[in-house]
């Protein structure tokens, strides 16, 4: 390695440099809305019910042995779907231990570190692949592959999406936050009174004159002010913890979260738009992420996690680092997200 000093003078400095990566922020994989499930193939049925109805017991006459109640049987579809998958290797070559020598000069560091630094590097842009998928599922309402042997999945299944008539945020003499909640309510009538029982919570990603509304208007904010509860609930804490670039606030146990600034969900719900999403207790299923195993490999990447990755080594012992992601994205409930926009 060449002695610096004899550059730059016996009192010249090494200090890090300034440096950043622009990278996706994984707002909706942070927030914890999707279960992961874990599978040990990477085809899955699904199971869809077709008839959805609340049954009530009629009366019987307790002495007559013939008056009976039946329950009626539900009817179900299976469907079978791939999943998508996405594979990345990068070997560490000689040039990149002579790259690495100049801070490692031990070759075994420069390896080990070069290996760490593609591990990472494959990490992230999986995370970043899946956070994609998971904002076009929850706020597009599909899934797009050009992979998968069902190709791209509507949610939908070619109905309209649920929206509200437009909001005048703007407004001091009729309080906006009264729309959102008749919006919640249609929610809750999307949602059945079942799965209407299963909401833990309600998020609004609102963007632009919608966002700017929420957070300003002076009527939200006194009743944000005087009514809102003292206490953030787990789902803001987690928010704010995980996320803290995003501006998010509470009102009335909804949390209000700021996307202007994330292109990926605002190309889903307009520059001046809104999204008002359900939380649902994980058990009921709503909105799942299933994962399953690597298939580049006789025998690795097998375990039950969601991003796979290993190492291997060529016939001069150069090793390579390899990662595996089987994943697909499934939004039970499309039409329970309520979409709309500023007046």
């Amino acid at each position: 390695m060449n002695d610096l000093s004899t550059y730059f003078g016996v009192n010249t400095a090494v200090v890090t440099p300034f440096a950043y990566e622009n990278a996706l922020n994984t707002l909706i994989t942070n927030l914890d809305l999707f279960d992961v499930q874990y599978h040990t193939e990477n085809s899955i049925l699904l199971t869809d019910l077709i008839d959805q109805f609340v049954q009530v017991a009629g009366e019987t006459s307790p002495y007559a042995q013939s008056d009976w109640n039946a329950s009626k049987r539900q009817e179900w579809s299976n469907k079978l779907f791939q999943m998508k998958h996405v594979g990345s290797i990068n070997a560490v070559t000689s040039r990149d231990l002579e790259q690495y020598s100049r801070q490692y000069p031990n070759r075994s560091d420069a390896m080990l570190v070069a290996v760490n630094d593609f591990s990472e590097a494959h990490y992230r842009s999986h995370a970043n692949r899946v956070e994609v998928d998971l904002i076009t599922a929850l706020l597009g309402l599909k899934v797009e592959s050009e992979y998968a042997g069902q190709g791209d999945l509507d949610f939908l299944d070619g109905q309209a999406k649920t929206t509200v008539p437009a909001i005048d945020f703007a407004s001091t003499s009729v309080n906006p936050f009264l729309a959102i909640r008749k919006a919640v309510r249609l929610q809750s009538e999307k949602l059945g009174s079942g799965l209407a029982a299963k909401r833990t919570g309600v998020i609004i990603f609102a963007a632009g004159a919608a966002a700017d509304g929420l957070s300003s208007n002076p009527l939200i904010s006194d009743m944000v002010k005087y009514a809102g509860d003292a206490s953030a609930t787990a789902l803001f804490t987690r928010m704010v913890d995980s996320n803290p670039a995003y501006d998010s606030f509470q009102i009335g146990g909804i949390t209000v979260i700021d996307v202007s600034m994330f292109p990926e969900i605002v190309a889903h719900i307009g520059e001046n738009g809104f999204a008002i999403v359900p939380v649902m207790d994980k058990a009921a299923q709503c909105y799942q992420l299933h994962s399953g195993v690597g298939v580049r490999h006789a025998e690795l990447g097998q375990d039950a996690v969601l991003h796979h990755q290993y190492l291997i080594k060529d016939e001069f012992q150069f090793p390579s680092v390899v990662t595996e992601t089987s994943y697909l994205p499934v939004n039970n409930i499309p039409q329970a997200i309520i979409f709309g926009s500023a007046a």
